[in-house]
């Protein structure tokens, strides 16, 4: 899998979410276990969404207001 095809497709974050094909999480690993930024990349966005996942389990996100309503 091509560097630029992992920017593109997004590739990190669906592998993420678990959102590849086998095939696709197959082709990544062999890229990104070679690539340090890709490799980098991947642990800080495991860290963002268990980070995310933790303050919704705690309600310290707020729920997003409907757009156009006024406060």
């Amino acid at each position: 899998m091509l560097h630029t095809q992992i920017i593109n497709e997004e590739v990190i974050e669906r592998y993420v979410r678990n959102r590849l094909t086998p095939e696709e999480r197959l082709a990544f690993e062999e890229h990104f276990f070679a690539c340090d930024e890709c490799f980098a990349k991947v642990q800080e966005t495991e860290r963002f969404v268990a980070g995310v996942c933790d303050a919704v389990e705690q309600c310290i996100l707020a729920k997003p207001r409907p757009i156009g309503n006024a406060a």
